[in-house]
Formats: structure tokens, sequence, C-alpha cells
């Protein structure tokens, strides 16, 4: 074995064996199963429902149900301005190193599921706006 080969290897062992990597999943998920791998598509479905009903989230889906009932403009804008924030907020988030790391190692999904269902809560709640005022205006 050659030095370069055997740094490598050692290098390797070194960064793979971390347990800084290890310890990712014991914080941002205590109760998590080890050694399951990549994140299932249900895992990610359930990642995504987990975010939306998140405290904001449900605030992002209550003001969604109040512009659809009463088709009014100022919940509808509420609720594009609130979900956008949102939004961005979970993208800024989940880009630091833990959340990574931990993406990385398996115990945590990605967020890309939340981003269009606050997309279509904002469109709907916009649409509805705009139905009713088609249907009132008569044109």
């Amino acid at each position: 074995m050659g030095p370069v080969r055997g740094r490598l290897i050692f290098f390797l062992g070194a960064v793979a064996g971390s347990p800084a990597l290890a310890e990712v999943c014991d914080k941002m998920r205590p109760n998590f199963p080890t050694g399951l791998g990549r994140v299932s598509a249900v895992a990610e479905i359930a990642e995504a429902l987990a975010v939306l009903l998140a405290p904001i989230g449900v605030i992002v889906i209550l003001l969604w149900l109040a512009s659809m009932f009463t088709r009014n403009f100022v919940p509808a804008v509420l609720t594009c301005l609130v979900a956008g924030l949102y939004g961005w907020i979970i993208w800024e988030d989940h880009k630091t190193e833990i959340w990574q790391a931990a993406i990385r190692e398996g115990c945590a999904g990605n967020p890309i599921l939340v981003f269009p269902a606050l997309g279509l809560l904002s469109y709907f709640a916009i649409m509805a706006v705009i139905r009713r005022t088609r249907v009132t205006t008569g044109s």
C-alpha cells in the first residue's frame, strides 16, 4: 500500500466514523431508528406534514381557510405573505450544516414538498378572491 492510498484510507475512516455526524440524528430526532439509511417517500411526506402542521403552518392553513370561506382580499394576501415568509424561513433553516448532515444521515427529510404546498395554498387563496370579483362584477 502506497503512502497516498494509506492516507486516503485513514482520512475516509476518520471522516466516516466521526461521532459528530452520528450525533446529529440524536440531537435532531431523538427517537429516530438508526441504520435506515436514506429517507423513504413516506418519510418525506411525513416531514412535509410535520412542517405544515407546525404552529406557523397551521396559521397559514387557517388564513387559507378564512380566505376560501370569506373570499375576502385581506386573508388571501395574508396567506400569501405568511406562506412566503414561512417558505423563506424553511429554506434558510435547511441550508445550515446541521440540517444538511441530518439529511445526509437519513434522519431528516428534504423539505422540498413543502414549497409546492405553500405555493398551492397561496394560489388557491388568490384565485378564490379573483373568482368572487368576477362573479360579482359580471364580467
